[in-house]
């Protein structure tokens, strides 16, 4: 049977929310004195994350000022043409799954 490795190369990205943008710039605003490596060490992501929320601090405050507070609402996922494949790839997938067959999911981006 063979064995697959898999390899990582470099850091996972760190995804930061609009609201910790925000919490970004307003410690940056009270501790003007602070590089950019000090709060990057500080919020745990990167100096370039750092440069680019400061860069964009007036369109961050801007979107901060048109849709609020609120948590991002999520919508229904429509359906589309391709959901009908999609249900027989999974069925398709469980029946294998159930006779203990292997199956190697290969994931493309």
């Amino acid at each position: 049977m063979p064995t697959f490795i898999v390899v990582r190369y470099g850091q996972q990205k760190k995804t930061i929310n609009s609201k910790r943008k925000i919490d970004i710039l307003e410690f940056q605003t009270s501790n003007p004195n602070m590089g950019f490596r000090a709060l990057a060490d500080k919020f745990s992501v990167s100096k370039t994350q750092i440069a680019n929320i400061i860069a964009n601090e007036d369109a961050l405050y801007k979107t901060r000022a048109e849709n609020g507070e609120e948590k991002r609402k999520w919508t229904k996922l429509q359906k589309t043409e391709t959901s009908v494949i999609d249900n027989e790839v999974s069925n398709w997938f469980s029946k294998l799954r159930e006779k203990n067959l292997p199956v190697l999911v290969l994931r493309y981006i």
